[in-house]
């Protein structure tokens, strides 16, 4: 029981999923982040829904595979007309029964997914509202390259117990 409240107060301060600085040189383009990401929020095989999505067209060769994954910038929800993404401690979520499933002029595409800068946001056509990461944290969990981290916000304490440079004596 105390190990879930450690990882519910862990979840509380994080900020997002991000691929690591090296993830060119760790990912393999495996898709097991993808594949246990859409079975987390879907309970079915595959990866079509995964809101992590790796570039694959190299696969088997490894390196050079990008990463999208949101970066919980907010736009999506500046942009909302329905106001359906709200803030949910640092992570922002796709409210289903609040989507007006709008769309931007132009291109047929939902807002949120127009104006997402990382092209993590997007639709599947079985269903409606659209697919975006809600820092669950399987892919992290998952991947067995290592090539995703948590990043969370620093608090007080992490600050507090810093050691200080000792100041210098005056000669």
């Amino acid at each position: 029981m105390e190990e879930n409240k450690t990882e519910d107060k862990k979840l509380e301060n994080l900020l997002r999923i991000k691929s690591k600085e090296n993830f060119e040189e760790l990912c393999s383009g495996c898709g097991v982040c993808e594949a246990f990401c859409h079975a987390t929020h879907y309970d079915t095989e595959g990866k079509a829904k995964s809101a992590i999505r790796i570039s694959d067209e190299n696969f088997p060769v490894p390196g050079g595979y990008k990463c999208a994954v949101c970066n919980q910038c907010g736009k999506c929800a500046r942009e909302c007309p329905a106001d359906a993404i709200k803030k949910v401690g640092n992570i922002y979520k796709i409210d289903d029964d609040l989507c007006v499933r709008c769309t931007a002029p132009g291109t047929g595409h939902p807002i949120c997914v127009d104006v997402c800068p990382t092209r993590a946001i997007y639709t599947h056509k079985d269903q409606l509202t659209p697919i975006k990461c809600d820092g669950c944290g399987t892919c992290v969990e998952m991947c067995p390259k290592g090539a995703l981290e948590y990043v969370f916000k620093k608090l007080k304490a992490d600050t507090e117990n810093i050691p200080q440079q000792p100041k210098e004596v005056p000669k």
